[in-house]
């Protein structure tokens, strides 16, 4: 199950007989179970940059895992703190946090490309927000996304985003329409307890009604 693909009310599973709301959130909890989030190490990158082109739209993020990427455009700079992703031997996927200010930073992430679609990347934004307000002492985290990119606009909604505004960047010689987006240490806080109470009230609801 994607990103976007969430359970219309009441939908269950024809092959478990449960709330797909219940799959989806065992889901994540055993993506979360298994996957590490640790700083970048310097053996990385060569994994990174094998890994396969992404296909159709997203090719246009292609040149973030590439020689002179993101990789090597910010992992000598003091103020800018990278994390991988990791299932057991592999590397799926790896995200930056960039300070723009005392407490703030720009957030930034990128996935293999045979990962996408499958709740990693929301699973990644998360625990990188955690360490981002938890360890690192950050009070704000921003980021501009793609206005094509529904999928990614949705995900950080989810997680707590709100809509601060537009702008054009220029990416490898071409303008690129933005959203910017921001989130305060608070709001993820008051996001994570309400996204966990309203699992529980659905599976709850869902469970009640079966009886």
């Amino acid at each position: 199950m994607g990103h976007d693909q969430y359970p219309k009310p009441g939908e269950v599973d024809r092959l478990y007989g449960c709330p797909l709301t219940s799959l989806r959130r065992a889901y994540r909890l055993s993506l979360m179970a298994r996957m590490i989030l640790r700083k970048l190490r310097d053996a990385d990158i060569a994994q990174i940059r094998q890994w396969p082109v992404y296909p159709g739209d997203m090719f246009q993020m292609d040149y973030a895992l590439r020689s002179q990427g993101w990789l090597d455009a910010f992992r000598t700079k003091p103020d800018v703190a990278i994390f991988v992703a990791q299932e057991g031997n592999e590397l799926i996927g790896f995200s930056l946090l960039i300070k723009t200010g005392t407490a703030e930073a720009e957030f930034r992430i990128a996935l293999r490309a045979d990962k996408t679609g499958q709740g990693r990347g929301e699973t990644i934004a998360s625990l990188t927000l955690q360490k981002g307000f938890a360890e690192l002492g950050l009070s704000r985290v921003h980021l501009i996304v793609r206005k094509n990119n529904s999928r990614g606009i949705r995900l950080y909604q989810r997680l707590g985003f709100i809509d601060c505004g537009a702008c054009w960047r220029e990416i490898r010689g071409v303008l690129v329409d933005f959203m910017m987006m921001a989130i305060g240490s608070g709001q993820f806080a008051r996001s994570r307890k309400k996204r966990k109470g309203e699992n529980h009230d659905k599976e709850y609801a869902q469970g009640f009604n079966r009886h």
